[in-house]
């Protein structure tokens, strides 16, 4: 394909808005519909897709998970009809973290390994590397911390030999979660110290505030209240600076936790009440729930066993209505995927129909051309023959009159 001065405009937007997806979120979008745009204009096909998995990885963040899955479905279908294998493990990346919060963990594994596949016939590192990430995730979640710290260590070589900073604190942070849930305290303080060191949020805020999460989670359940709180100061500060509202939200729930350890429950009631004001405006409810119990637990310590009650209640409540709208937005990522992939099977049975009637028909043409040609054959034998009779018969007759005793025409 001719690279035109459009294409590399488009291809410069979608670069950006990849680099900016985890850094600034609202940058990425921005470029990426440019990109979109601009890619109708001229029906760039790539373009087209590399901007929709931008979008889609955009409402991901957002959670806004259906619209997000409907969007790198679409990237994927195109990326598969341009055979653009990159793009193709790109999209079913994606698509992979989005049945993880799904929690169809099946098809995120499933499609991890297509991409697992494509990445390593690529040779591309950078991209194992994040799968592997998903992958150790997955693992986590169904407690099997051995496979998840060996799937981590191959991911952390990848990492330390691509020199690759915040992808290196990313996987150290991991690791630290993982051994936090083990009760190895000081393996998990030794990496996520590390990851700290590493990380600024410069680089990318959102895995600085991760790993701030972690690290603050760690000396709570170790007792260390002042040490967490000095940690947590820094982090409150660098969220409301950057006005990213989700660490604001996690690190007052910290806060909350904090004071309860310091057996203050009336100053983390307001932490966990500030917290659930962020959570309802920017609608976590899974956050929501969490902080219900937490609430349910201060008016325990208060000794207000009624009121105790109420939040508990309103805990499992809102943890079923949680569980209820995860389970419906499965069955629809479920039944969406069956619809691609109906619609896949349909086209290739349409598209082979289309190929056996081609054949059928260049078969019905070639015996068309023998049967016309065969005549066109019989048919220049015939006038030969009639010609040569025609001759044979005028010669005859020619004998014939030069015969004694012939009679004159």
């Amino acid at each position: 394909m001719h690279v035109t001065p459009e294409i590399e405009k488009i291809e410069e937007l979608n670069k950006t808005s990849y680099e900016q997806r985890n850094r600034k979120p609202k940058l990425s979008l921005d470029t990426a519909e440019e990109a979109l745009q601009l890619s109708g204009k001229i029906n760039y096909q790539k373009g087209r897709a590399d901007a929709l998995s931008n979008i889609g990885f955009y409402h991901q963040q957002l959670a806004d998970h259906e619209r997000s899955l409907e969007l790198l479905l679409e990237a994927l279908s195109i990326q598969e009809a341009i055979a653009n294998e990159a793009g193709i493990a790109n999209a079913q990346y994606n698509i992979a973290i989005l049945q993880i919060r799904f929690g169809n963990f099946d098809l995120a594994l499933d499609s991890l390994q297509k991409c697992i596949a494509t990445r390593e016939k690529q040779a591309d590192k950078a991209g194992l590397a994040a799968c592997f990430f998903q992958m150790v995730y997955i693992h986590t979640m169904f407690g099997h911390y051995d496979e998840a710290l060996e799937i981590s260590n191959r991911s952390l070589v990848i990492r330390k030999e691509l020199n690759d900073k915040n992808g290196l604190a990313a996987i150290l942070t991991q690791m630290g979660s993982i051994y936090r849930k083990k009760k190895e305290y000081a393996t998990a303080r030794t990496l996520l110290d590390e990851a700290l060191a590493i990380r600024t949020v410069e680089d990318e805020m959102r895995g600085y505030f991760a790993t701030v999460f972690q690290r603050v989670e760690v000396y709570i359940e170790e007792g260390q209240a002042k040490e967490a709180k000095k940690l947590l100061e820094v982090g409150m500060n660098m969220a409301l600076k950057e006005k990213e509202w989700f660490g604001v939200m996690r690190f007052n729930q910290q806060l909350g936790k904090v004071a309860l350890l310091e057996k203050e429950p009336l100053q983390a009631e307001t932490y966990f009440n500030k917290a659930l004001e962020i959570a309802a405006e920017r609608k976590f409810k899974s956050i929501s729930f969490e902080l219900y119990e937490n609430l349910s637990e201060v008016y325990f310590q208060l000794g207000d066993h009624e009121k105790a009650l109420v939040f508990h209640k309103k805990f499992h409540a809102l943890k079923e209505e949680v569980l209820s709208s995860q389970s419906n937005s499965q069955l629809k990522s479920v039944q969406l995927m069956n619809q691609i992939e109906s619609s896949k099977r349909e086209a290739e049975l349409e598209r082979i129909k289309n190929v056996d009637l081609k054949n059928a028909f260049k078969l019905i043409e070639e015996k068309n051309k023998e049967i016309l040609d065969s005549i066109k054959y019989a048919s220049r034998i015939q006038r030969a023959l009639i010609t040569q009779e025609f001759y044979i018969e005028k010669q005859l007759k020619n004998r014939a009159g030069d015969a004694p005793g012939a009679q004159p025409n």
